[in-house]
Formats: C-alpha cells, structure tokens, sequence
C-alpha cells in the first residue's frame, strides 16, 4: 500500500475512535428523545427501579403519545431496559441493548436509524452518557445542561438544527 493510503487509512481510523461520529452522519433521523432512567432503588452496581421509578416509567408513552418510535436504545444496565419497558410494550419496538459507556457505538446507531424519513429514536441513558449524547449528536454547545439530567428529564433533540427542548415524562400529579 502506498504510503499517501496507509496515512490516510491512519487519519480516517484516528478520527473515527476520537468521537468524529456526529461530523461524519449525513442522515440523523427527526427527532431523539434522551432521558435518564426511572428512580433506582439504592445505589449498587446495577439496581433495580424503586416503586416510583416504576410509577415513572409507565408514564412514558403517554409523554411520546403520538410519536412513531422507531429505536429505542438502552444501556446494558437493568435500570434503563426496566425504564424502557412499557414504551416498548406500547410501541411494539424492541429495545437495542449497547454498553453505557459507548457512546460512539450509540451515537452511530442513531445515525443509522435516520434512514427512515420522519424517524424518532428514544435513548434510556444515564447522567453519564446523556449530555455526551447531545455534544455528539451537535446539540449547540450552549444548549447542553450544564449538568447531567435528573429523573423526569426528557430532552427532545432535533439533530438537524442542533437543538434541544427540555419537557418531563412520568411525574405524579
């Protein structure tokens, strides 16, 4: 292989591991839909939803009442796939598992998913990969919260004009 290939091979694979994802999809779907999970239980490695969280959860069709899901993508984390649950009984769309932590994979995963015109992703995340979701995805920089999202928290992200709205999902009346 020529050495102006093997440099560019070089360049391309150094830009795709460092996060290059969001400047690369050229077909991001209409909307994602980003929240963190329902209550937990207490604090260990992977708990359980509390009963509130439970209660929570079983509100998030009707906050996306009206929205055709197209993804819903989840952490390899109970809280989240629990989180997700009835939405997808709602929807008939089965939640993608991916590791919390990777937030590329994710962020390439969405992209694919914009294939679909009019599509709607829904990611159950964490406070720990959310608002790296939004800088991925080009969320304005001074859109993004400045801290990460608290249980409720539903942002509504249009990745085409790099912005987000922020609404809640599941609170008790």
């Amino acid at each position: 292989m020529p050495i102006s290939r093997m440099i560019c091979a070089a360049i391309i694979t150094c830009c795709a591991a460092d996060g290059a994802v969001a400047a690369t999809c050229t077909n991001w779907p209409a909307t994602v839909y980003l929240l963190r999970h329902a209550e937990k239980t207490d604090s260990a490695t992977d708990p359980p939803l509390s009963p509130a969280g439970w209660q929570r959860a079983g509100g998030l069709p009707a906050a996306l009442a009206g929205v055709k899901v197209d993804a819903i993508f989840v952490s390899d984390q109970r809280r989240t796939q629990q989180t997700a649950m009835s939405l997808a009984a709602d929807t008939g769309v089965k939640p993608v598992v991916l590791g919390q932590n990777d937030v590329d994979k994710l962020v390439r995963a969405i992209c694919k998913t914009g294939a679909n015109p009019g599509s709607a992703v829904v990611v159950v995340g964490h406070t720990t990969n959310l608002l790296k979701v939004m800088a991925e995805i080009g969320v304005t920089p001074g859109a993004i919260p400045s801290k990460g999202p608290d249980f409720g928290d539903l942002f509504v992200v249009d990745p085409k004009a790099h912005n987000l709205k922020h609404l809640r999902y599941g609170d008790c009346q």
